[in-house]
């Protein structure tokens, strides 16, 4: 309990912070686009190749994941674990996948941002069915070491709710020309379910399971 209401304390005075700051229009300055050189871009790559190593490489050593769908949080050594356990799951069961982001805010405000928007997963199953999942999340973002980082991990798929449409009405990640080779995905050896079930899985996980954000 001690635990979860530290926790619980950090992530609602990181939120104040940011807010205090104002929310500053998508591409207003240079803060988003070196969050997504740095974070969202090698993240999505990762992700799609399901590449543990690669994911958590963008995660702060002081993650708190919050799972709104499992009313759960936690920390970094059970991020790592199930992420990696989910990864080689997907791969063993030949699972294909292409996720995209789209922001619906962006605010930063010294050494700290915040992105709201929507993930969309598309995975095809190894027996060649199709799925495709959104969810909502909300990250906090420090920069560590003239690195961006993901602090606060938030997610929610809300019982499958989440249309097409709402996905749309973000501002898509602007990947640049110049670094993206290095980052840009085969159209996904997508291998890689999350750890307790595929992401497109219209399913709720049984109470307790928990997933690491749209991985």
């Amino acid at each position: 309990m001690t635990i979860w209401l530290r926790a619980t304390v950090t992530v609602s005075a990181l939120f104040v912070t940011l807010a205090a700051g104002g929310a500053a229009p998508v591409g207003a300055s240079d803060v988003p686009r070196e969050i997504d050189r740095q974070v969202w871009i090698p993240l999505l790559a990762a992700s799609n190749q399901f590449d543990a190593e690669g994911f958590l490489a963008v995660q702060s050593a002081d993650l708190v994941r919050v799972s709104v769908d499992t009313s759960e949080i936690y920390g970094l050594d059970r991020y790592r674990r199930e992420l990696v356990e989910g990864f080689a799951r997907a791969r063993e069961r030949g699972i294909r996948r292409h996720s995209e982001v789209r922001f619906l805010t962006r605010t930063h405000s010294g050494g700290l941002a915040r992105d709201t928007g929507v993930f969309r997963s598309e995975v095809v199953l190894a027996g060649g069915e199709t799925r495709v999942r959104y969810t909502a999340f909300e990250m906090i973002l420090r920069l560590e070491d003239g690195r961006w980082r993901i602090l606060v991990d938030q997610d929610t798929a809300r019982g499958g709710s989440i249309s097409e449409a709402e996905y749309l009405a973000g501002t898509p990640l602007q990947r640049d020309p110049i670094a993206e080779p290095a980052t840009k995905l085969a159209p996904a050896p997508i291998n890689g379910a999350s750890p307790e079930r595929t992401p497109a899985d219209s399913t709720p996980p049984a109470r307790g399971a928990a997933r690491a954000s749209f991985a």
